[in-house]
C-alpha cells in the first residue's frame, strides 16, 4: 500500500522537476561590457559572456564578470591633494577584475591600484578623459564622455555629463553646478588646471568656429567667465606656483608659417584680460622636430621649450616667463638644450624631468645642475612612456609606459645619483576580452553538455587564468589547449571541437584548422590540413555535422595530393576521409578586395541537405551572381539560383539560421539593386526565391537565434538579435521580436528591467543555446528540458523563481497526499501549472 503510494509521489515528483526548470538559456557572447541591476540594488558588470535566460526575460552573470585581457593602459598620471589618479583604457583591475572604468587611483603606500566607484563610463570610440586636476576638497576629470553610473543611480534616471565631472574625498562623484548657465552647453574641454581651491578650465562650445574661453569653477561661485582668449586646441594649460595660468598660441603669418605666443591669464588681475607674448616665428625651417613650444609651470612663472628654427628645429632651446615681473628670457641657460622632448615634469624644488616616446631613457635635471642625467630604462626592454607624474608624498617619479612584455608601472628615486629605477606592481588593468564563438559539445564522461568558449581574452571569472579555448561545466572551468592562438570560429559534434584561429596562415602553409576530442583518438578526425596556395589563408567560420566538417573563410587552397584547389568554402568527408570543395570560383571578390565567408548553416529538408552561405562576396556560378548569400544543395551537388534576389554587391550576411525552406532568417546589411538600404533581420523564402525584414530594428545585428514558446495553447516563436542596439539614448546588446511581425513593428529590448538603464556598450557577435543550437527546427537546443546548474537564484539550483515557487508547493502537496493516502482518503491533487515562458 506505502510503496503504491511512493510510486505516485516519485512519479509526481518527475513530473514537477521537469515543469520546475526553466527551458534551454541562451549564452550570450561578443565585446561587450553590460551593467546588470543586482536584486541587493548593487550594479554588475560583465564583459563579454554572459547568460540570458528567456522565460524570465533577464540576464545572469553565469561566468563570474566575463573575459578579460590583460591589455588596458594609462593615458593620463596626475598627482593632485586627494591623491593619485590615473586615466586611460580599461575597465578592471586586479586579479579579482574589480570594474573602474577609465580610471584608478594609486595607493603608494600599498602599491596598488584601486577602483573608484565605478569611474567614468567611456562608450564611444574616441571618447577619453585627457584632464586631471585637483583642489583641496575635489578631483577634477575633463574629456570628452557623457556618462558616469554613479551619478545615475544616485538620481534614478540616466545623467547626462558634459565632458567634465567632480569627485569629492568620499569618492562621490557629482557635476559641477552652473547656477548662471555660464558655461558652454556641449563644450570642447581642451584644458584644465587647478589651485588649491579653484579649478581652471579652458573650454568652447563644440562645433563653433569662435575661440574659446578660460572659466573657473568653485564651490562658491559655480562657473565663473574669467577671459576669452584663441589657445592652440591640443596643448592644454598650465598652472605656475601663483596660480598665473598660461597656453599657447599659433598667428598664422602672411609670407611665413606663422608665430607662436605665449598667452598668460594673471591672478592678480583676475584673470583678465590675457597678455600674449609672440615667443618664435617659424618659416618651414622643422623638418625633424615639430614646431610648436611645450610649456610646463615652472617656480613663479613658466618653463619654455622651443625648437631651434635657425638650426631646423635639431634640439630644443629654453625659454622662461616670469609672472610676477611679467617678463620673459628668450634664451634661458639655466636650463640645457635637448635633443627631444614628448613630457615634462617638475620635480622636488625645481628637479626637471623630460621624457620622449621614441627613447627608453629620461632625463633628469637637479635644479642648479649644468647637464641632463640619463635614467635607463632599457632593462624592460624598449620601453615606450605613456605618462608620469611626480609623487610629493615619497618624492619619487612614477611612470607609466609599454613594453614588449607588457605595460610597466616604474618609480624613479632621484636620491641615488644617477637616479635607480624600481618597478611597481599595482596591479593589471584589463579590458574585456572577445567572444567570437560559442559552442556546446556532449561530455562523454556524464552525458551531460559543456559550454566551449572561443575568442580573444587571458583571464576568464575569477582567478581563472585561462585564455582563448576554455570548457566551461558547472560553474568550473578547463583550458586543453592553454597555448593556443585566439579562436575566430568553433564547431562541434558529439565530443570532437572543431576551431580555427585567428591567425591567417601564409602561402604554403596550412590552414588555421584543428580539433580538440575529450575523448581522444576515438573521435580522431583528419590527418591531414589543406595547405594555402597564392597568397594567406584565413578562417572565419566553421559547420559540423555527423559527416561533414565545413569551413569557411578567405582562402585558397589544395586539399588532396592531385593538386586539387578549393575556394572560400571546403569541407571534410568523414565518411570517406577526403576533402572537397563546393566550387566557389577563384575569382570571388568583395569591393573591399578580400572576400569573407562569416557564417555556414546546414539543414537537411525532405531528403535533401541545403548549406546556407553568407558573408560578404561577390561570385558568379553560371548565369547567377551571388552577392554575399547563397545556398548550395549538398546532396545533388550544386547551386540554387537567386537570379533574382535583388540584393547587390556590399550586402553583408553576417548570421543564417535555416528553420524550414520558407523561412530562413538572416541578420546583416543588404544593398538592394533596385531601393533603398536595409539593415536588420530578414526572413527568406527559397521557394519563392523572396525576402521580407522582421520588424525595424534600429541597426543591423550580428547574430540572431530563434525562441520557441507556447502562448495560450498557440506554438509562437520569437526571433533574437544581438549586436549593438542604439534607439535615441538607450543602448542595448540583444533585443527580440515575434517571427511573423511585421516590417514597421518594433523591437523589444531584451532584459531590459535586468539591464541597468543605457549602460551597455559593444557588440554580441555570437548567440546559442546550452545544449547547442540556435532555435530551428521548433526545438530550442538539443535537449530543451536541460538546464544547466548555477543559472538562477543565488542558491545555484539551477531552478527558475517560478520553479522554486511550484518545488515547493510539491513538497508540501505531497505531505498532503501521503497523510490522505494513509487517512484512506486515497485521492491525488495536480493542478496544471501556468505557462510561465510567455513574453
Amino acid at each position: 500500500f506505502f510503496l503504491q503510494v511512493m510510486r505516485i509521489h516519485l512519479v509526481l515528483l518527475s513530473l514537477f522537476v521537469v515543469c520546475c526548470f526553466a527551458e534551454n538559456d541562451i549564452y550570450v557572447g561578443g565585446d561587450f561590457i553590460l551593467t546588470i541591476m543586482q536584486d541587493d540594488g548593487n550594479l554588475d558588470h560583465v564583459a563579454s559572456l554572459v547568460s540570458y535566460n528567456p522565460d524570465e526575460d533577464v540576464y545572469y552573470d553565469t561566468f563570474e564578470g566575463g573575459v578579460f585581457q590583460a591589455s588596458g593602459y594609462l593615458d593620463v598620471l596626475k598627482e593632485t591633494p586627494l591623491g593619485i589618479f590615473g586615466a586611460g583604457v580599461f575597465t578592471f583591475t586586479d586579479d579579482d577584475h574589480d570594474y573602474t572604468n577609465s580610471v584608478v587611483k594609486y595607493n603608494n603606500d600599498d602599491d596598488d591600484f584601486e577602483t573608484v566607484n565605478d569611474g567614468i563610463y567611456i562608450r564611444t570610440p574616441g571618447d577619453s578623459i585627457r584632464y586631471i586636476a585637483g583642489t583641496d576638497k575635489h578631483t577634477f576629470f575633463a574629456g570628452t564622455f557623457s556618462s558616469v553610473e554613479y551619478i545615475s543611480l544616485q538620481s534614478d534616471d540616466p545623467v547626462t555629463v558634459n565632458n567634465i565631472v567632480k569627485l569629492n574625498s568620499d569618492e562621490e562623484w557629482s557635476l559641477l553646478e552652473d547656477s548662471g548657465n555660464v558655461f558652454p552647453s556641449n563644450p570642447f574641454i581642451v584644458g584644465l588646471v587647478a589651485s588649491d581651491d579653484k579649478a581652471f578650465i579652458y573650454a568652447k562650445q563644440k562645433g563653433s568656429t569662435d575661440g574659446g574661453a578660460l572659466y573657473s569653477w568653485d564651490d562658491d561661485s559655480d562657473f565663473q567667465f574669467l577671459a576669452s582668449a584663441s589657445l592652440q586646441t591640443d596643448k592644454g594649460i598650465v598652472i605656475d606656483s601663483n596660480n598665473n595660468v598660461a597656453g599657447t598660441a599659433f598667428e598664422a603669418g602672411v609670407d611665413a608659417d606663422g608665430t607662436f605666443q605665449l598667452v598668460v591669464f594673471h591672478a592678480g588681475e583676475n584673470y583678465t584680460p590675457a597678455q600674449t607674448i609672440n615667443l618664435y616665428q617659424t618659416e618651414n625651417q622643422c623638418t625633424t622636430l615639430s614646431p610648436e613650444p611645450i610649456i610646463t609651470g615652472y617656480l613663479e612663472g613658466f618653463l619654455i621649450a622651443a625648437p631651434n628654427v635657425d638650426d631646423g628645429c635639431n634640439q630644443y632651446q629654453w625659454a622662461y616667463y616670469n609672472s610676477t615681473a611679467k617678463t620673459i628670457d628668450p634664451t634661458y641657460t639655466a636650463v640645457p638644450n635637448v635633443r627631444e622632448i614628448d613630457m615634462i615634469e617638475v620635480g622636488k624644488d625645481g628637479d626637471l624631468w623630460v621624457a620622449t616616446t621614441s627613447s627608453s631613457v629620461l632625463l633628469y635635471l637637479p635644479f642648479g645642475g649644468v647637464q641632463w642625467v640619463e635614467v635607463d630604462l632599457s632593462v624592460y626592454g624598449e620601453f615606450t612612456i605613456k605618462t608620469m607624474a611626480w609623487d610629493d608624498g615619497p618624492d619619487k617619479l612614477l611612470v607609466f609606459g609599454s613594453t614588449a612584455n607588457g605595460m610597466k608601472f616604474v618609480e624613479v628615486e632621484p636620491q641615488a645619483f644617477p637616479p635607480i629605477v624600481k618597478e611597481k606592481n599595482p596591479g593589471t588593468l584589463y579590458r574585456q576580452g572577445t567572444i567570437n564563438a560559442l559552442a556546446v559539445v556532449n561530455d562523454p564522461d556524464d552525458d551531460d553538455f559543456e559550454l566551449v568558449i572561443g575568442g580573444n581574452f587571458d583571464s576568464i571569472g575569477n582567478h581563472q587564468m585561462y585564455s582563448n579555448f576554455v570548457l566551461y561545466k558547472d560553474g568550473k572551468y578547463d583550458s586543453p589547449l592553454p597555448n593556443v592562438s585566439p579562436i575566430s570560429a568553433l564547431a562541434t559534434e558529439g565530443s570532437v571541437v572543431f576551431y580555427a584561429t585567428t591567425t591567417c596562415a601564409a602561402n604554403n602553409h596550412q590552414l588555421p584548422i584543428g580539433y580538440y576530442s575529450s575523448d581522444g583518438r576515438q573521435d580522431s578526425v583528419w590527418t591531414d590540413i589543406p595547405v594555402v596556395i597564392g597568397g594567406s589563408g584565413c578562417v572565419d567560420s566553421l559547420l559540423a555535422t555527423d559527416q561533414y566538417v565545413f569551413v569557411g573563410g578567405y582562402f585558397s587552397v589544395q586539399y588532396s595530393l592531385s593538386g586539387s584547389v578549393g575556394h572560400g568554402v571546403i569541407y571534410y568527408d568523414r565518411a570517406v576521409g577526403t576533402w572537397t570543395d563546393i566550387g566557389i570560383p577563384n575569382n570571388a571578390s568583395s569591393s573591399v578586395g578580400a572576400y569573407e565567408i562569416a557564417d555556414l548553416d546546414i539543414a537537411t529538408i525532405d531528403g535533401t541537405t541545403y548549406l546556407a552561405i553568407g558573408g560578404h562576396f561577390d561570385f558568379t556560378i553560371g548565369s547567377t551572381e551571388y552577392h554575399s548569400f547563397a545556398m548550395y544543395d549538398l546532396t545533388n551537388q550544386s547551386w540554387i539560383s537567386n537570379q533574382d534576389l535583388e540584393f547587390a554587391t556590399d550586402t553583408i550576411v553576417d548570421d543564417i539560421v535555416i528553420n524550414d525552406l520558407d523561412s530562413i532568417y538572416i541578420a546583416g546589411q543588404l544593398k538592394i539593386t533596385n531601393g533603398p538600404d536595409e539593415e536588420g533581420v530578414f526572413v527568406y523564402d527559397m521557394n519563392t526565391n523572396s525576402y521580407a525584414p522582421i520588424g525595424d530594428l534600429p541597426t543591423y545585428a550580428n547574430s540572431i537565434i530563434l525562441y520557441n514558446f507556447e502562448q495560450d495553447d498557440v506554438d509562437m516563436t520569437n526571433v533574437y538579435a544581438g549586436g549593438n542596439f542604439n534607439n535615441g539614448t538607450q543602448h542595448t546588446g540583444l533585443g527580440y521580436i515575434s517571427s511573423s511581425a511585421g516590417p514597421t513593428a518594433l523591437w523589444n529590448q531584451a532584459a531590459e528591467t535586468s539591464q541597468y538603464m543605457e549602460y551597455y556598450m559593444g557588440d554580441v557577435f555570437t548567440l546559442i543555446y546550452t545544449t547547442g543550437g540556435f532555435g530551428a527546427n521548433d526545438t530550442n537546443g538539443y535537449e530543451p528540458s536541460y538546464t544547466p546548474p548555477g543559472n538562477g537564484d543565488s542558491s545555484d539550483s539551477g531552478m527558475s523563481g517560478w520553479g522554486i515557487f511550484f518545488l515547493t508547493a510539491f513538497i508540501l502537496l505531497s505531505v498532503v497526499v501521503i497523510i490522505g493516502v494513509a487517512a484512506g482518503g486515497g485521492y491525488v491533487y495536480f493542478k496544471k501549472r501556468n505557462n510561465y515562458q510567455e513574453l
